[in-house]
């Protein structure tokens, strides 16, 4: 196996899926810095390639398994020697997969990712092992995790699991039951970030709202946020994946009273019709309603909204999608993400009837993307001439990236800043827009910052 010029095995780790599997992947990446090993950022410089899979729904399935199948490819090229398969789709497929991929050297669970240098050394010396794949848990060592250098933004992971066990969900089945962690656990880690330089915490899990019921009974997010409030050299808080029966009128007076918590909500309803949420065994089906919003947006005046919803779930009629459609049109979320129904095998919805056919399922897809381009597009002509907080990312010629509190990593809106003078990544400045369009915003600097 080939050696940096430290005689250190070099690891190349790919990262696929949600935000949350980023974190599980950093996690490895530091505990293998910690052992030893070379993280590269280049596939063709590596001797081992980890690919951490999503297997949540079919089209991550496919995307996770061509990366396998481009990673057994550099192996059989020799430039690289070993190829591990972590996340999602190893927890849920490892035996299938271990008959089919044989060239494949391991296949790590979300359980065991605290292992992967132990792993590591068991395929170095071609251990018979090739299933690593124990029930899923929550990991305890956060703290080793590592963030590319120089970001300014990064993820930091609540909780484990979900108990919510919706009928299209395979979640529970791979990340297993609703596991917190503790408050000190996420205090550490978000002191190390900020001492690495990240100014911005976005905060994820399952259902990040629920933070806090298997260890105190209630829910505990706002305790966490006051808490984490003390760490003063982060920018904003931002809250995605929340849940509506956990959002409580204190945790909205503390977004609206606080201005490092973003003034920003990710609740994903899926949908908006009351048949179709109780077919999925959705959570707070009275609150899917415009006068549930509503009241949110006059609780917290300027509030980003985001929401994900999913068209073609069985049974799904042209009423109950117009619902849908008139819901979003009435609400009118900032950013919204739409998927397609995908029946995955051992879910409740996978065996319903009146399954809907791919063809209709795309035509409400394209539906709802339609619509949201002209509402998205709207809501950014209310932000035309007024001065935001921008967090400034990544040079590019003349003009800086940034990003404002309503906008989040990789999934919202970019703002480009020209005029930036003395300011540097990381650093928030207050930018007047003056230019939108479907995915931008466009400004011009005022001046940094300047804050208690």
């Amino acid at each position: 196996m080939k050696k940096t010029i430290n005689n250190k095995v070099k690891i190349h780790i790919v990262k696929l899926g949600c935000d949350k599997n980023d974190v599980d992947a950093e996690i490895m990446g530091g505990l293998l810095l910690k052992s030893n090993f070379d993280i590269t950022t280049k596939a063709e410089e590596a001797d081992v390639i980890i690919i951490n899979t999503c297997g949540f729904i079919n089209s991550a399935k496919q995307e996770s398994i061509d990366y396998i199948l481009d990673a057994i490819e550099y192996k059989k090229n020799g430039s690289c020697h070993k190829v591990i398969v972590s996340g999602c789709l190893a927890q849920r497929y490892a035996n299938e997969l271990a008959k089919e991929l044989t060239e494949v050297d391991a296949f790590v669970g979300v359980g065991d990712i605290d292992k992967i240098s132990n792993i590591i050394k068991d395929v170095q010396n071609n251990k018979n092992d090739k299933i690593y794949c124990s029930d899923p848990q929550l990991s305890d060592r956060f703290a080793e995790r590592i963030v590319s250098q120089g970001d300014v933004t990064a993820y930091v992971k609540i909780a484990e699991g979900c108990d919510s066990f919706c009928s299209y969900c395979v979640i529970p089945m791979l990340r297993g039951r609703y596991q917190s962690r503790t408050v000190e656990s996420i205090l550490n880690e978000v002191k190390k970030l900020a001492q690495s330089g990240i100014k911005e915490i976005n905060l994820v899990a399952q259902n990040t709202t629920a933070y806090g019921v298997d260890l105190w009974g209630e829910p505990k997010l706002v305790d966490l946020l006051k808490r984490l409030l003390e760490i003063k050299e982060i920018r904003w808080f931002r809250l995605l994946y929340c849940y509506q029966d956990n959002i409580t009128n204190e945790l909205l007076d503390l977004i609206s009273s606080e201005e490092r918590i973003a003034s920003y909500l990710d609740i994903p309803i899926q949908h908006s019709h009351p048949q179709v949420l109780k077919n999925m065994n959705r959570n707070a089906i009275n609150k899917v309603n415009v006068d549930w919003f509503c009241d949110l947006q006059r609780r917290v005046p300027n509030i980003t909204l985001r929401t994900t919803v999913m068209v073609g779930f069985p049974g799904e009629t042209d009423e109950q999608f117009n619902h849908l459609v008139n819901f979003i049109n009435e609400v009118k979320f900032n950013h919204l993400g739409v998927f397609c129904f995908s029946a995955e095998e051992g879910t409740r919805a996978y065996s319903m009837k009146n399954q809907v056919d791919t063809q209709t399922s795309l035509d409400r897809y394209n539906t709802i993307k339609d619509e949201q381009l002209y509402i998205a597009l709207n809501k950014k002509r209310e932000l035309l001439k007024k001065q935001l907080p921008i967090l400034l990312l990544e040079q590019d010629g003349d003009l800086w990236l940034g990003r404002g509190e309503g906008d989040a990593p990789e999934i919202d809106n970019i703002c480009y800043v020209a005029n930036v003078v003395n300011a540097k990544k990381g650093d928030v400045i207050i930018v007047e827009i003056d230019e939108i369009d479907f995915d931008y915003l466009k400004g011009r600097m005022l001046h940094i910052e300047k804050r208690a």
